[in-house]
């Protein structure tokens, strides 16, 4: 007699076992190829997904984090979000899947999914229909914005003078360069809450202290000037730790490229070529 003649039957039908087909369940014992199959579940899938998308930045939720993934289209989201949870079985090699999402609802999408694998030298086939329900949630970003949430205010003045237009509309830019910077880079806590504007300058409240001291000394970097910084308790958290706020006062330099400058040393004016690192120009002949 054979070995395979020998083998112990499938406990599920009595058949001759396949060797090596454990059960694809997980439970150890060897089956033969029919039983193998029939208990195969090649692809795990979830039963129904719930997302959560801001209606102002089309963030979704994911987890305990919320993340920009451009959710304009929400076929997409709901196909990406149905990728992200399927586990394909160990046993399953060159595995391909055609996606046919169908949007049933304003608030719902059916992502219908074809799958397609070799497992143990037999191609195998299977469908699936996972309903997606995406509903709207403000993320923590946004609500943050529209409540005015800040921990930093950039105060923008000028040394006995106000600023300039052209330096008002420079700070302006030089707070949109900045933030465009850190959203790009991934900071979802990057924002400015409100910029208001009066005779002395600007006041620019935003989401962090980073943030804060990083527009400001983007504002010098263009302009010249000096930053001081102050802090002021604000609160304590559930844990007792204090959560302070924090105000960078950016000051312009007195002088501007392009202005006549009588320093008084008696050897005539001086016309200013740059405020960067100290005044420094030309003398300019009586």
């Amino acid at each position: 007699m054979s070995g395979r003649e020998h083998a112990a039957p499938c406990p599920r039908c009595g058949a001759p076992v396949e060797p090596g087909a454990r059960d694809p369940t997980g439970d150890g014992a060897e089956l033969c190829a029919d039983c193998y199959f029939e208990r195969l579940e090649l692809v795990d899938v979830p039963d129904r997904v719930e997302l959560a998308v801001c209606p102002t930045c089309g963030a979704v939720e994911q987890g305990r984090r919320w993340v920009d993934v451009g959710a304009d289209d929400r076929v997409d989201v709901a196909v990406d979000a149905v990728a992200d949870r399927l586990e394909v079985h160990v046993d399953a090699d060159e595995v391909q899947w055609e996606v046919r999402p169908e949007r049933v609802a304003e608030t719902e999408v059916v992502v219908h999914a074809r799958f397609t694998a070799l497992v143990r030298g037999r191609r195998v086939t299977v469908e699936h229909a996972i309903p997606v329900s995406i509903g709207h949630e403000t993320c923590e970003r946004c609500g943050r914005v529209a409540g005015d949430y800040h921990e930093a205010v950039v105060q923008v003045r000028a040394a006995g003078r106000t600023p300039a237009p052209d330096e008002r509309q420079g700070a302006r830019e030089a707070v949109d360069a900045y933030l465009d910077e850190r959203e790009e880079a991934g900071d979802r806590n990057a924002f400015v809450s409100s910029l208001s504007e009066d005779d002395d300058g600007l006041d620019v409240r935003v989401s962090t202290a980073q943030i804060g001291r990083g527009v400001a000394d983007r504002i010098v970097a263009r302009f010249g000037g000096t930053v001081d910084e102050s802090r002021r308790l604000v609160t304590e958290d559930g844990d007792g730790d204090r959560l302070y706020r924090m105000t960078y006062r950016v000051r312009l330099p007195q002088f501007r490229p392009g202005d006549v400058v009588d320093v008084d040393d008696g050897d005539g004016p001086v016309l200013v070529r740059s405020v960067r690192d100290g005044l420094s120009g030309v003398r300019l002949e009586s």
